[in-house]
C-alpha cells in the first residue's frame, strides 16, 4: 500500500502526547505500548460498537469521530492497564480466549467483548478524554481526516 508510512507517522504525531508507538494493522488493538490501527475496520463491528456506546454512555459518533475514539480507546488501554492487577489480567485473558471460540451472533460476541473489564476501562478513558479535551480532539480529527483521505487517494480508494 502506498503512503502507509506517511499515515503511520501522521497518526504517531497525533498520539505522541500519550507515549505510545503506532503501526497500521488489520484491526485496532493495543499491545505493550503499541497502538495498532486500521483505516479499514469491518463496518459491522464499528456500527455495533457505536450503537453500544450510544446506549450505554449516551454519546453518538459519526465515522470520523469513531475512528478517533478507536485510537483513543487503544491509548486508554495503555493509560489504564496499570490499574489492573495480575489477577484481573489473567481473568481478562481467560475471557478473551473463551470469546474467541464462543458460539453466538456477532452482536452477542461483541456485546460480551465490550463488557470485559479492560474494554470498559479503555472505553471510559477514551470517552472522558474526548469530553474533557474538545480542542485537542478537533485538531486531531482534522489532521487524522486529512491523512486518511491522502492515504486513500494515493491508493485510488474512496473514503
Amino acid at each position: 500500500m502506498k503512503g502507509k508510512m506517511v499515515l503511520e507517522n501522521k497518526i504517531a504525531k497525533i498520539l505522541k502526547p500519550f507515549g505510545v508507538k503506532v503501526a497500521m494493522y488489520e484491526q485496532f488493538l493495543y499491545s505493550e505500548g503499541w497502538v495498532f490501527f486500521t483505516p479499514f475496520e469491518d463496518p459491522s463491528i464499528g456500527e455495533h460498537h457505536k450503537k453500544w456506546i450510544a446506549e450505554n454512555y449516551g454519546m453518538r459518533m459519526n465515522t470520523g469521530a469513531y475512528f478517533l475514539f478507536s485510537l483513543l480507546h487503544e491509548v486508554g488501554h495503555h493509560m489504564t492497564i496499570k490499574n489492573m492487577t495480575e489477577e484481573d489480567l489473567d481473568y481478562e485473558t481467560f475471557c478473551r480466549n473463551v470469546l474467541s471460540c464462543a458460539d453466538g451472533t456477532p452482536e452477542e460476541i461483541n456485546e460480551a467483548y465490550f463488557n470485559l473489564p479492560a474494554e470498559i476501562l479503555a472505553t471510559e478513558w477514551a470517552l472522558a478524554y474526548m469530553v474533557n479535551n474538545p480542542t485537542w480532539c478537533k485538531k486531531a480529527y482534522g489532521k487524522m481526516f486529512k491523512a486518511i483521505h491522502h492515504f486513500a487517494n494515493v491508493n485510488g480508494w474512496e473514503v
